[in-house]
């Protein structure tokens, strides 16, 4: 049975928001997500989560998470970590938001999310902050 940590980190690292099977293999049926972002406040359910990020990921070819940190106690999971996405129009992979989420884990599915988000910034001192010391 796989940890905490190594869920979270494999439901940011799959394709949950280009396809539905991946997004129910993750996410618990009476999930919770709180989201601080810079368009505002954002609570969330399991239908109302799944119409974000399927209707998201219609504009991406791909999207990958370079995390930074990822911190497991008990049932929780801390990950801090940017988006960098394909985009149709796009041909290379390019910052599209920087992330700091707490999941609440129940029966191995992600239950309760706390999500702050911002927009990426391509300072390099910001990009390399994603990098181990």
């Amino acid at each position: 049975m796989p940890s905490n940590k190594e869920i979270v980190k494999s439901f940011f690292n799959s394709e949950f928001y280009k396809d539905e099977n991946d997004f129910k293999k993750y996410i618990h049926p009476e999930v919770e997500v709180k989201w601080n972002g810079s368009t505002g406040f954002l609570k969330l359910n399991y239908q109302s989560f799944r119409d974000l990020v399927i209707e998201m990921g219609k504009s991406f070819m791909s999207m990958e998470a370079e995390i930074s940190h990822i911190i497991e106690e008990d049932n929780q999971v801390a990950i801090r970590f940017s988006y960098h996405v394909e985009m149709v129009e796009e041909e290379e992979m390019v910052p599209l938001a920087d992330f700091i989420c707490i999941w609440e884990i129940k029966d191995n599915l992600l239950y309760k999310g706390f999500f702050v988000s911002q927009p990426s910034d391509a300072n390099v001192d910001n990009l390399y902050s994603f990098f181990p010391n």
